[in-house]
């Protein structure tokens, strides 16, 4: 590379973030007649016709208003009546819960209990030291935000080149400050990542966008930037966006691709999605754009 460019850093001004978790709409969930016992430390799950989970968590009658709702991160819920008559003293009802989530939840960035799992599920939970961010839609599907520090992005550590604040993630259960990327100065724009499907809601189409930024302050934008999308089979879309006409001072989306998960995971196939943000075929000097992550939700 040649020789670095200097420019004035001016004060990052990061508006308050839109991306707020959906709330999850209250649905009837299935009436579980076996006795199940609560910990609030461990959640015990039972198979049910080898394919739904239940959580093992005794829900309280006292209450004639509240009702649990399903995550399964199925489209449609189901419900089930009573087994019979005389059971309504001691209905136990339960919440199915989203595909993997008791494998994506043990690394999260704080301790989660039973009685707080619903709100963290639909709030927002950090984890990987505040990498990525985990959540359910109102469907109950499964919902990734990768931040700039899970993301590959070159030359991301000179400080010549990359600038490092902090904003706050207000969608998240507790306010949490993430750090962003924010260019000050290069020729050659990339920043790649990358998402193991199997933590996605089997059958349901995803879309893949970047949430980036631009300052008052950007130029050497002339040139579109480039989106790409690399699906497990290597088939690969790419787009591009002109980002002149875009608002500034902002967050905006910009749309990757989208992808279909399969039905039902495959063991031996490629897992992986791949997602990219590049431009560097004209050269020129860039400044003023700013990374907050890439979302995987389902398509809208």
């Amino acid at each position: 590379m040649g020789a670095s460019v200097s420019a004035p850093r001016d004060d990052p001004h990061f508006p308050a973030n839109s991306n707020q978790a959906t709330e999850i709409k209250e649905v009837s969930s299935e009436v579980v007649k076996d006795n199940l016992a609560s910990d609030n430390s461990k959640i015990t799950m039972k198979k049910i016709n080898s394919k739904t989970e239940i959580p093992a968590a005794i829900i309280k009658e006292d209450s004639q208003t509240a009702k649990p709702v399903p995550l399964s991160g199925d489209r449609s819920a189901k419900t089930v009546g009573p087994d019979n008559k005389n059971s309504n003293n001691n209905n136990k009802l339960a919440a199915l819960l989203p595909h993997k989530y008791d494998c994506i939840i043990q690394e999260a960035d704080m301790n989660i209990n039973q009685s707080e799992l619903h709100s963290h599920l639909s709030s927002g939970i950090l984890l990987n030291q505040k990498k990525q961010k985990y959540w359910i839609d109102d469907t109950g599907c499964n919902c990734f935000m990768l931040f700039p520090r899970s993301l590959a992005i070159t030359w991301a550590e000179d400080e010549r080149y990359w600038h490092w604040p902090s904003v706050k993630e207000s969608s998240t259960s507790d306010e949490m400050a993430i750090e962003v990327a924010e260019l000050l100065n290069v020729c050659w724009l990339e920043a790649n990542g990358k998402l193991d499907i199997s933590k996605l809601t089997p059958g349901v189409k995803y879309d893949i966008l970047f949430v980036v930024m631009l300052k008052n302050s950007a130029y050497g934008w002339e040139a579109p930037v480039n989106l790409r999308l690399v699906h497990p089979d290597g088939k690969t879309q790419q787009r591009k966006e002109n980002l002149q006409v875009k608002p500034k001072s902002q967050w905006i989306e910009l749309h990757v691709g989208e992808f279909q998960t399969p039905p039902q995971p495959d063991d031996k196939q490629e897992k992986e999605i791949q997602f990219s943000l590049f431009e560097y075929e004209d050269g020129k000097w860039k400044r003023g754009l700013v990374i907050k992550g890439v979302i995987v939700q389902p398509k809208k």
